[in-house]
């Protein structure tokens, strides 16, 4: 437990123009919204793209309000403890500022993707759900975890 404080206190640091409050997430876990729609991440698989290795991960969006939304996802990544930033994958990151569009009780999934060396596990995977690129519904949700090696 006196891990994960610390590291929440560290990605925070680390966020740099994030440095709003953020919600932490264990990544077995989903975070529901208020309004009815939650997020979870589903798998996740490791690849190499142009020699950049990378994670990816399915990304499960839920709208379980009673009205369509329209959402613009954006997402950060950092990886190992302390945190350091990374960058995200372009050509295998669809998370990344693609459009949502949800009926009301709909699932979709997207896919995200962030620089990861084969030999780091420790990864903190931030999604932030705007309903456009300006505004967000919450503070950005924090997944973390550790992946096998």
């Amino acid at each position: 437990m006196k891990e994960v404080v610390c590291a929440v206190l560290i990605v925070l640091a680390a966020a740099g123009s994030m440095a709003t409050a953020k919600t932490l997430t264990p990544a077995n876990r989903s975070h529901r919204f208020a309004d009815g729609i939650s997020v979870r991440l589903l798998s996740f698989d490791r690849g190499r793209h142009d020699g950049t290795p990378y994670t990816a991960w399915s990304l499960e969006v839920r709208n379980g309000s009673d009205s369509p939304v329209h959402l613009a996802p954006t997402t950060r990544c950092w990886t190992d403890l302390p945190p350091r930033r990374t960058g995200v994958v372009p050509a295998v990151d669809k998370a990344g500022r693609v459009a949502v569009h949800l009926r009301a009780g709909r699932v979709t999934s997207l896919r995200g993707a962030c620089a990861m060396a084969a030999d780091e596990g420790r990864f903190f995977y931030a999604v932030r759900l705007s309903q456009d690129y300006d505004s967000g519904i919450s503070a950005p949700i924090v997944f973390h975890g550790k992946l096998p090696v």
